[in-house]
């Protein structure tokens, strides 16, 4: 298979930067649902960045960037339903986008990256940390503090500046890659934490980003 519809992922292969990562994730999508048309999740995230954003504009032009991030995860959470899939949480469509957007479940990867991508819709730009085990998300405030999510269970704590030292030592990851190799860093942590990846036809995505890597080094 030569990837010939994966725009964003031949992006990757080649080595260019700005790559879009909730459509690289659709991309993957695609070998579990061939005929997945990526436009209705993208309008889905869409939706929900815009009833995201109403609720932020309510608040206080004073409020907190943890203020804000409690709305925000109150809405996600409390009133749209996204959580984390503890009942199934090995079943692979708790990786693909597009079913966890559809199904509101998902593991703290899918889910983090769902939740970046909707606040980053509402105005609110967000960094993933690949830590071992598991998938955070953080925000800098002006103050350059960090707070983080965890989005399996959407619990909000502040990062002390030494646990931030060591998360950027693991690579942060954002939704545009500005980087070629913060996008291959999210597959690779993708893969080792989705139940989904151990499926070969997904694996074909990690060994191709890894020849290119070895090739560009």
């Amino acid at each position: 298979m030569h990837f010939a519809h994966d725009t964003q992922f031949q992006k990757l292969l080649r080595g260019e930067a700005d790559i879009d990562v909730v459509a690289l994730l659709l991309e993957y999508a695609r070998d579990a649902y061939p005929d997945l048309d990526p436009e209705p999740t993208r309008e889905a995230l869409d939706a929900l960045g815009d009833q995201a954003r109403s609720r932020l504009q309510n608040l206080p032009t004073t409020a907190h960037d943890a203020d804000r991030l409690r709305t925000l995860s109150r809405f996600l959470y409390q009133t749209v339903g996204f959580r984390g899939n503890d009942a199934e949480y090995y079943h692979p469509d708790n990786s693909y986008l597009n079913v966890v957007v559809e199904r509101r479940l998902g593991i703290p990867i899918s889910l983090g990256i769902v939740y970046m991508a909707i606040a980053e819709r509402a105005g609110i730009s967000m960094f993933g940390i690949g830590a071992p085990g598991h998938f955070v998300i953080g925000r800098r405030t002006e103050d350059d503090e960090v707070w983080y999510v965890d989005p399996f269970t959407a619990r909000i704590a502040l990062l002390e500046p030494e646990t931030l030292a060591e998360q950027r030592d693991l690579g942060l990851i954002s939704l545009r890659a500005g980087d070629p190799r913060e996008a291959r860093k999210l597959l690779e942590v993708y893969s080792a934490q989705s139940p989904a990846a151990e499926q070969a036809e997904l694996e074909r995505y990690i060994k191709a980003a890894r020849r290119m890597s070895a090739e560009l080094n």
